[in-house]
């Protein structure tokens, strides 16, 4: 009879407990790459020169184009503003692969990385969106953010952002 009310309970407590662990992943995900952002804005300003968040490659010493943000994100000084790490330009902040199952992308501008200008803009033309999604997809689990030209970033249930489904690049 106590392992048939134990098997009860924990029929009911496992899915709930599931929707837990995902929406913390999410929400995880989501505030460290908006702390990223803001660290990367701070830098410009504070050094007075572009710094560049961008998506890291395997060894974190540089930027990629191909995959999404869930692979990761470096912030460094970009003197020159192009984007790449170049020689003498100092990685600030590294970040880690995001847990599997996750998918992060962003829409044209803020694709492959987001520069920031030593006055703290960003240099974007028009707002732009990233989108985190599990393996529930687009619905109000999954986090938005949109990142305006003046360089502030604004999270929020991705359905608010005005996207209508995960981000995944074109083939």
């Amino acid at each position: 009879m106590v392992l048939f009310i134990i098997s009860l309970i924990s029929l009911f407590v496992t899915p709930s407990m599931s929707g837990f662990v995902d929406n913390n992943r999410l929400h995880a995900g989501a505030s460290d790459l908006m702390a990223a952002m803001q660290n990367a804005r701070a830098e410009a300003v504070g050094r007075n020169a572009a710094a560049t968040l961008c998506k890291r490659n395997a060894d974190a010493t540089g930027c990629v184009t191909t995959g999404g943000w869930q692979q990761g994100w470096i912030v460094f000084v970009d003197a020159n503003r192009d984007a790449t790490v170049d020689a003498g330009e100092e990685v600030i902040l590294v970040h880690d692969a995001l847990s599997n199952g996750l998918t992060f992308y962003g829409t044209d501008q803020v694709e492959d990385s987001i520069t920031f200008r030593a006055g703290g803009q960003t240099g974007i033309t028009s707002t732009q969106t990233l989108i985190l999604c599990d393996h529930r997809g687009f619905g109000i689990n999954a986090k938005g953010m949109i990142v305006s030209i003046l360089g502030r970033a604004s999270a929020m249930p991705a359905p608010n952002t005005g996207q209508t489904t995960c981000l995944v690049p074109e083939a």
